[in-house]
């Protein structure tokens, strides 16, 4: 309890201060009386306090914050608190929930502490954001956020942690439980904002960010504290020195200390006196030996015991008592004849001081002590009340520092061995050191005081016990309960039905409230996807319960607290040998407390392989022994609650061989057996270990060397031999051995017999780039983890053989996500017996431990874990690596094809990765045997990973991804994850947004099969795509044919190549669940297939579940494959041979030649079996007739692991017209299919006019085309009906020659057309036209694209690469700390398009070449200005690195096509009412018999005798009629994500342009009506929910397009009689010598409310997403910003264009108001935002513009893309082809998780 202080304000000069530093303390409060300091000075005080929660904490109380409680707010004015140049803020938290558990939320952060009411420079929170980090942000002077990060997970829940936030001059640190934190980030504040006045506790303001959880010990100093100091302080009351406990051990019937170190003994022996410490013999003696103990070089200290002797102090004799070893001190103190003697020696420096021994009496207890202060100059020595006490010159000794640990041995002089007299001979009880001088009263008292707490906490550290009942008898016995023995062990299982109970706060712990559960068992989590056994509960009388069964009305997931207890029998033989208790396991997630009899054994932290002795005094021999394992969970999703693994008792002989491991090497033929001898005993021992292997070719016993070893010593030792003809352990041959070890002594006795050890004879190990496996090369095919069911080993091993034959290799084993369901031991028994490769996870240095690293104790329980599992995995010849870091070493750039290949590692990562390394030490400490990677960790480790997610990025681009590592790379590369594609990527990729994501099935197929993916019939893709429309969760089905073939065709191209580039592994994540049906009913989600099971015994080592089930996430039926299951087993079969595009360019996809052009082509042969493979291919080229053009025959022999790419060069023949070749080859699966095509002949150039103003396209435009003229040299254009745009050529040059030539009226007249060729997308966006970087490699030929020569397939994987869009560049230094996405663009290679352009929903067009996701963009569109056609082809024609015949040819088809004259387009008056009133219908009958054409208004078809009938559909097609209005659309256009309903019409002489006709036209006389009763609004509901969250939503995105398939349908008709559109070919004679249009998206100021601070923030987006403490906020907040102006801009008018705005804007310039958007708008929180600017503003050439953006509710912000535009006529219509379309999703992006 710490000293409390009377509820006053005190000031700082009534207090006595222990230390300089606290003279610097200005604000102290320790909540004890509530919220006023206890001290305050310098004008700091409490400023206002809310109705806050008291709860106990760390010392006496604390106040506890929640958002349920918004108003416990508590606000202290700072006064110069932190004024000064430095300040240190420290505070001791408990959190509700582990600092990581609000990842991914939406709701505000957790928040510590802020400075100031308002958000401005000067700043400073803490806390906890949503993207498992904890930081302390502060705004510098100029509004930037200065950030310390660190991970959140190394808080957890419910545990008191102190933390110490300090700044120097800006220079910050963070201090955890007094170490300091190792950062993600930690930006210095260079320039320091104004002093911070107000301090915050506990939320970020009144309303948003509240803590969950409890804060204590407020203090704040004007002077940064460094560690020393902070761990001195956290522990202190201000005023008062606090006595720190060094050690305590009341050393009754157990060695139990309390402070920090361990201990050593051997040989002791307890009494009613404590434990005593005598010979047991000439070489046999007791000993106990305290280390690692803290404190024993501070200034000062004593140390004192009860010691019964058998001896009386006036005897003559030696007798040691304790002594201490530190770098620089010793002291001892000793029995000497009649006196006891204190020693004190430090720095050479010896002192003694001696008291008469005489009052110490045989059989009697007395208090003894000694001590000293180095600072005073005072030694003492004391038994019972008597003390010496003399000066000694020790002041100016420099010590230790204070912190250093040293060794305190007790009961025995220094230095002495085994044969050596002079130990104690009594007994010693109440070990005490403390870090005080102390006078024999106040030793008496501290004595009493610990002793008093030890009974204490006994008391609380023990639990009642229920007697034995009769029914438990039979499930405890160890009679029958499996065990394992050797000569000299016996491991035996405590596995069995154990009592159970959960508590919590209203339910505490009671032994009326029995259940049962089975151990190893879990009451929770179960449900989780991932698990596959179930264990039911029981109740008091042993009965069943069902395993949904509530817990007395809760669920047992809410409970986090259970209690598992069982008696077992300690045998009376067990005296004599040590008693181990092992526990496997709990939980990742869980730590946890044993009992034995009540009382506290052992605390069990986070991990696994506990090993804890039991103290022979603590078992009762002969009887019943009670052990209760208490486990408590932070409270983690589907964690696993409950005891996880084995638990059992290990008994063994004090003098022991543990820890077995044997390693191997094929290349030095010798085998190695490592082993831990202990010496137990109090005698010295010399031991003798041998080893006898059994299996084939088994060499004799190998004997080691003789160790002996002293009363309690461990040593590790090595000892082997030559081993030349073993059979060898691979995949292929899975040969096991086992050794027995054994240990004897100079006798031949027998010692000590471990258990045998199974083993296999390999070696696996890296050489270069490449995995080695018994001196061969092996490539790894690894799955990412275990499926179906890991528990029953049966079904572990049918799963090892079904992985195996699909061609899998390795395994990714105990990954964290997995690990918490899985049961590894029949993963890794199985792995051995049937050659699957394992890399094992040994977490190693993780979120959890990296903030905390510089704790001592964070780093031993990790070295703990890291050991448990090297030991228990090392000796399986399947592990052959491990992992550790998972996913916390990634970083933006692992893997970008350069980046990952040249060796760079960020320099952001280096302190993490330091840090990651020591934990690699840790590994190699226990297990240097075996090579490591860090999962995901880049360029980081010696293996190159990467989570390499590719989704949609272009398939050329993957299928090239290796290549730059084949060239330069120095380590192996192993893509650790990957997917063909990421199931999830097919639903919208935003995943910024809270609510469930559209599903894009059918769009996404479209990117590789075109208008083919829309006729796909499954009905329940349907239904799945329709409900996501509705907000409902919907993921793709692994079944679905379309899905099956897309994995198929991806894999089937991409992993090929990538094997061929030599790449060293490759994971294809999660790919296995899709090759093959489910166990589970068909297309069931969260539903696994399950059976019961009887457990025959309890009491067996392993899981012995009630229930076992296929884990429904990870389910296969290896019974029933699917497609994908072929493809899969095809690209990883061990022999595989492939054409490819030669060895220089193996992705090269080319497929289009000339005939006689030279073919070259490759052919890659890969052996990745484990043995020398011959292989034989014979090639053939077949025509289209089926006869070869040319054959081949290459014979090769390939060693293992072995790829050879061998070159096919052939002449094609001469063909007379478009001719398809195939280059097939025995032995390979996939065909090549070529095109050859006749050289083409010229086609008459002569009324073909060119502008090339950049010279690219003349060339080749000029060989297709001769006679084409160069239209610069032109004085008008008589007899020119074309006029091609060079490529890059469309420029204000451009524009300038247009005007000249008066261009614009010559297309709309008719007179003249026009081609641009491929052009940078600025420029087409310079004539209103959208363009994508979407670089495409396939296009689909629209049905109204008829080329000569040409067929759908030509337009795909052209030669040579484009070069419009830059390739192979560095990625943008801002995306090296997080994957862009779009990912990068890196190749050209078979480039077709790169910059195709965004469908039109308005005029008269035709999209003729469509690509991308939902086809949405096309590389060659037509479109009507006035009479003409302005044709743009963004195909990478010009400029090709070599020439393609398809490309030749179109471009020679498109100068035909459109160098004649124009037809004459639909003609008639055309009329288009809003709604057809019935007293108008009459005239408007008349206009069309007389020839008008009308598009009625929906609904009106009854006026015209036509009946209708609702229909709801998914699909429509175009009838032969209806292409006369919409030629170019094919299934896509007719494809509806969900059902709508349209009125289909019927009646005589009515003409369908839809199948069904909702569409249709009717004859009337002259004229025609046409229909279109399509949905008003379809989609309102979707495009409402997508407008809420932003004009970037994929739900507005999914909505819009939808909506779009019926607009085009009306547009069209209406732009194909209408003429009157915006004209295009007028915008060529505008194009602009500046920015046509100046984007003001970016960083914009931002002011939140009336007194806000001004913050940065980036336009479009929601301000309070980027700044998550405005969340809710409710008002007015202001962004602005300033621009200058180009100076042909200034004294324009001009528009400004916010795009959106939510919810309402009013927007100025310069002052004036020029605009604003209220609620009487419709949907105004997406309508767009486009305000003139008058000219008279615009003169001065700057504008200033503020636009107040007023919050209703939600999210608030400019969400639309912000510009400034030119006014005019044609600006004003700046949209078309564009117009309506809000939607700005960005359809590209490749990444989603």
């Amino acid at each position: 309890m710490k000293q409390l202080f009377i509820p006053a304000l005190l000031t700082l000069a009534s207090l006595a201060f222990a230390n300089a530093e606290e003279q610097h303390l200005k604000l102290y409060a320790s909540f004890d009386h509530g919220a006023q300091p206890e001290i305050a000075v310098g004008g700091a005080k409490l400023r206002e306090s809310g109705d806050l929660a008291a709860v106990d904490g760390k010392f006496g109380k604390a106040f506890h914050f929640s958002r349920k409680n918004p108003a416990g707010g508590l606000l202290y004015d700072l006064g110069s608190s932190l004024k000064g140049r430095e300040w240190t803020i420290m505070l001791w938290l408990r959190l509700d929930q582990a600092g990581n558990s609000n990842y991914g939320s939406k709701e505000p952060g957790r928040n510590i502490f802020r400075t100031g009411f308002a958000w401005g420079d000067g700043t400073i929170y803490a806390g906890f954001d949503n993207w498992a980090k904890f930081q302390l942000t502060q705004f510098d002077a100029d509004k930037n956020y200065r950030s310390l990060a660190m991970p959140s997970a190394a808080f957890p829940a419910n545990e008191w942690i102190h933390l110490a936030f300090t700044d120097r001059d800006g220079e910050r640190a963070a201090y955890i439980n007094g170490n300091e934190a190792t950062y993600i980030k930690n930006e210095d504040v260079q320039k320091q904002g104004p002093t911070q006045s107000i301090l915050r506790i506990g939320s970020l303001d009144a309303k948003n960010g509240h803590l969950e959880g409890a804060v204590d010990e407020l203090k704040i100093f004007d002077k940064a504290l460094g560690p020393d100091k902070i761990r001195e302080i956290m522990q202190t009351t201000p005023g008062k020195t606090r006595r720190q406990t060094l050690l305590y051990d009341p050393l009754a019937n157990e060695i139990a200390p309390r402070g920090e170190g361990s201990f050593n003994a051997s040989e002791l022996v307890f009494s009613k006196d404590g434990v005593k410490i005598v010979r047991h013999g000439y070489d046999r003696k007791g000993s106990l030996l305290f280390s690692e103990v803290k404190g024993l070089s501070g200034p000062a200290l004593t140390v004192s015991a009860f010691i019964t002797p058998d001896w009386n102090g006036a005897d003559n004799g030696t007798h040691g008592i304790f002594y201490a070893r530190t770098d620089n001190r010793k002291f001892d103190l000793v029995k000497q004849d009649g006196m006891l003697v204190f020693t004190l020696e430090t720095d050479g420096r010896k002192e003694s001081v001696s008291v008469s021994a005489a009052p110490l009496k045989k059989g009697k207890s007395s208090l003894i002590s000694a001590g000293f202060d180095t600072e005073k100059g005072l030694i003492r020595v004391t038994v019972d009340d008597v003390a010496n006490t003399r000066p000694v010159n020790f002041r100016s000794a420099a010590g230790s520092t204070p912190g250093t640990a040293g060794t305190l041995g007790i009961g025995d002089l220094a230095g002495h061995d085994a044969y050596s007299a002079g130990q104690l001979e009594g007994a010693i009880s109440g070990l005490l050191a403390v870090n005080t001088f102390c006078t024999p009263a106040e030793v008496r008292r501290q004595q009493l005081s610990e002793r008093k707490q030890w009974k204490e906490k006994q008391a609380a550290d023990s639990l009642p016990v229920l007697p034995k009942r009769s029914e438990e008898e039979a499930l405890w016995s160890l009679d029958g309960a499996e065990k394992v023995t050797t000569a000299t062990r016996e491991r035996i299982t405590l596995n069995a039905l154990w009592r159970f109970q959960l508590t919590d706060a209203e339910r505490p712990f009671d032994v009326r409230n029995w259940e049962y559960l089975a151990v190893p068992g879990r009451y929770s989590g179960q449900g989780n996807g991932m698990a596959d056994a179930e264990f039911f509960r029981r109740d008091a009388n042993l009965k069943k319960l069902p395993g949904n069964a509530d817990y007395h009305g809760k669920s047992p997931y809410d409970y986090v607290s259970g209690y598992f207890e069982r008696s077992f029998h300690a045998d009376p033989t067990w005296k004599d040998k040590q008693v181990i208790l092992l526990i496997d396991e709990l939980s990742n997630s869980q730590k946890g407390t044993v009992y034995l009899n009540g009382r506290k054994l052992a605390g069990l932290p986070h991990g696994a392989f506990f090993e804890i002795p039991v103290p022979h005094g603590r078992l009762k021999f002969g009887e019943d022994n009670f052990l209760t394992i208490h486990t408590v969970d932070g409270g983690e999703k589907w964690a696993w609650r409950g005891i996880k693994g084995d638990v059992s008792l290990l008994v063994k002989p004090p003098v022991c061989a543990d820890d077995p491991a044997v390693t191997t090497s094929v290349k030095d033929q010798r085998i190695t057996f490592e082993i831990t001898l202990k010496n137990g005993s109090g005698k010295e021992a010399a031991l003798h270990p041998e080893a006898r292997i059994s299996g084939p070719r088994s060499p004799g016993a190998i004997a080691g060397q003789t160790v002996t070893l002293a009363p309690g010593e461990e040593r590790r030792i090595a000892f082997g031999g030559n081993w030349a003809d073993p059979l060898l352990w691979s995949p292929d041959t899975p040969n096991l051995y086992t050794v027995q070890l054994q240990v004897r002594n100079d006798a031949g006795q027998l010692v000590d017999e471990p258990e045998k050890v199974r083993f296999g004879f390999r070696e696996f190990e890296l050489r270069g780039r490449d995995y080695y496996l018994n001196g061969s090369r092996i490539h790894l095919f690894n799955h990412d983890g275990w499926v179906n069911n890991s528990s029953a080993p049966e079904e572990a091993r049918r799963v090892a053989r079904t992985l195996k034959k699909l061609g899998y290799n390795s395994v990714r084993t105990l990954f964290p996500v997995e690990a918490k369901d899985n049961f590894p031991a029949n993963i890794m028994r199985v792995s051995d017996e049937e050659g699957l490769l394992q890399f094992v996870c040994l977490d190693g240095v993780t979120g959890r431990e990296f903030a905390v690293w510089n704790d001592p104790e964070v780093r031993k329980n990790l070295e703990r874990k890291m050991a448990g599992l090297i030991r228990r995995y090392r000796n399986h010849p399947s592990n052959v690596m491990y992992f550790l870091s998972s996913n916390f070493l990634g970083y933006g750039w692992d893997y970008h094809p350069l980046k990952m290949a040249d060796g760079y590692q960020p320099p952001f990562l280096m302190n993490r990765y330091r840090i990651c390394l020591e934990g690699a030490d840790i590994m190699r400490k226990y297990d240097s045997s075996r090579p490591f990677f860090f999962q995901a960790g880049g360029n980081f480790g010696p293996v190159i990973t990467n989570n390499a997610y590719f989704c949609w990025w272009p398939q050329a681009e993957r299928n090239a991804w290796p290549e730059e590592w084949r060239n330069i790379g120095e380590k192996p590369l192993h893509i650790i994850e990957t997917s063909f594609p990421y199931h999830r990527s097919f639903n919208g990729m935003d995943l910024k947004y809270s609510q469930t994501r559209p599903l894009f099935y059918y769009e996404n197929l479209a990117r590789y099969y075109g208008p083919e993916a829309y006729l796909d019939r499954d009905a329940e893709m349907l239904k799945l795509t329709a409900d996501s429309t509705q907000g409902k969760a919907a993921e793709v089905l692994y079944d679905a044919p379309f899905h099956q073939k897309l994995k198929s065709d991806l894999v089937s191209e991409t992993i090929p190549l990538w094997r061929g580039s030599g790449i060293s592994g490759i994971c294809p994540f999660a790919e296995v669940y899709c090759a093959f049906r489910k166990n589970a009913p068909p297309r069931t989600s969260h539903v696994a297939r399950s059976w019961e099971v009887v457990p025959r015994d309890f009491r067996r080592f392993g899981w012995n579940p009630d229930l076992r089930k296929f884990q429904y996430q990870c389910d296969i039926n290896p019974d029933e494959p699917l497609p994908f299951a072929e493809a899969l087993a095809g690209v990883l079969a061990p022999r595989l041979a492939f054409f490819d595009g030669g060895p220089e360019s193996p992705a090269d996809r080319r497929r289009n030649y000339y005939g006689g052009d030279t073919l070259v082509k490759g052919l890659t042969l890969i052996n990745d079996t484990r043995s020398d493979s011959d292989f034989s291919v014979a090639w053939k080229l077949t025509g289209p007739d089926g006869k070869t053009a040319a054959s081949g025959n290459v014979e090769r022999s390939l060693t293992p692991g072995e790829i050879r790419h061998e070159k096919l060069e052939v002449k094609l023949p001469e063909v007379a017209a478009r001719s398809v070749f195939h280059l097939i080859g025995s032995g390979v699966k996939q065909p090549l299919e070529l095109t050859v095509f006749p050289r083409r002949k010229p086609v008459a150039g002569t009324s073909v006019a060119l502008y090339d103003e950049k010279g690219m396209t003349a060339g080749i435009l000029n060989r297709i085309a001769p006679g084409v003229r160069d239209a610069r040299s032109l004085d008008d254009f008589d007899g020119v009906a074309l006029l091609v745009i060079g490529r890059e050529s469309l420029t204000p040059g451009f524009s300038k020659f247009a005007r000249q030539h008066r261009l614009g009226e010559k297309i709309d007249g008719g007179g003249l057309n026009v081609l641009i060729c491929e052009q940078r997308p600025e420029a087409l966006e310079a004539i209103g036209l959208q363009t994508k970087a979407v670089y495409a490699r396939n296009l689909f030929a629209a049905p109204s694209l008829r080329i000569p020569g040409l067929a759908a397939g030509d337009f795909s994987n052209w030669g040579g690469d484009g070069t419009l869009a830059p390739s192979k560049q560095p990625p943008p230094p801002e995306t090296e700390e997080q994957v862009p996405s779009p990912l990068w663009h890196w190749s050209n290679r078979n480039m077709v398009s790169s910059y195709p352009v965004r469908r039109p929903v308005e005029g008269d067009c035709r999209i003729l070449l469509p690509c991308g996701k939902d086809l949405l963009y096309t590389a060659l569109l037509e479109m009507r200005s006035g009479k003409g056609k302005i044709v743009v082809s963004q195909l990478e024609i010009s400029g090709r690195t070599s020439a393609d015949p398809a490309a030749e040819l179109l471009l020679a088809g498109l100068l035909e096509r459109y160098a004649k004259p124009i037809p004459v387009p639909l003609s008639g008056k055309f009329l288009s009412p809003a709604e057809l009133p019935a007293s108008e219908l009459n005239a408007v009958r008349s206009a069309v018999e007389a020839g008008a054409v009308l598009l009625a208004p929906p609904g009106s078809f009854s006026l015209f005798g036509l009946s209708g009938r609702k229909m709801s559909l998914n699909r429509f097609s175009f009838t032969e009629a209806g292409r006369r209005y919409w030629p170019d659309l094919t299934a896509r256009d007719g494809f509806l994500r969900a059902p709508q309903e349209v009125t289909v019409l019927a009646g005589h002489g009515l003409t369908a342009l839809t199948e069904p006709a909702f569409a249709a036209e009717l004859k009337l006389g002259g004229g025609k009506v046409i229909f279109l009763e399509t949905p008003a609004n379809p989609q309102a509901a979707e495009a409402e929910r997508g407008s809420r969250e932003g004009t970037d939503s994929s739900v507005l995105w999914s909505a819009e397009i939808l909506a779009g398939r019926f607009r085009q349908l009306r547009n069209r008709v209406i732009a194909a009689y209408a003429p009157s559109q915006p004209s295009l070919a007028k915008r060529l004679e505008r194009i602009a010598a500046g920015p046509r249009i100046i984007s003001l998206n970016g960083k914009w100021n931002l002011r939140i409310g009336k007194d806000g601070q001004d913050l940065n923030v980036n336009v479009p987006g929601y301000y309070n997403y980027q700044h998550p403490q405005h969340d809710g906020f409710v008002g007015t907040a202001v962004y602005s910003r300033s621009i200058r102006l180009p100076s042909d801009w200034k004294g324009r008018e001009l528009l400004l264009d916010i795009g959106a705005v939510d919810d309402l804007d009013a927007t100025f310039v310069n002052g004036v108001k020029i605009g604003s958007t209220g609620e009487e708008t419709a949907g105004y929180w997406c309508a767009r935002r486009l305000y003139p600017i008058p000219a008279a503003l615009t003169k001065s050439g700057k504008l200033d513009i503020a636009v107040h953006v007023e919050n209703l509710r939600g999210n608030a912000g400019i969400t639309g893309y912000a510009r400034l535009i030119p006014a005019g006529t044609a600006e004003r219509n700046e949209n078309y082809p564009y117009t309506g379309l809000q939607a700005t999703y960005d359809t590209e992006t490749h990444i989603r998780w």
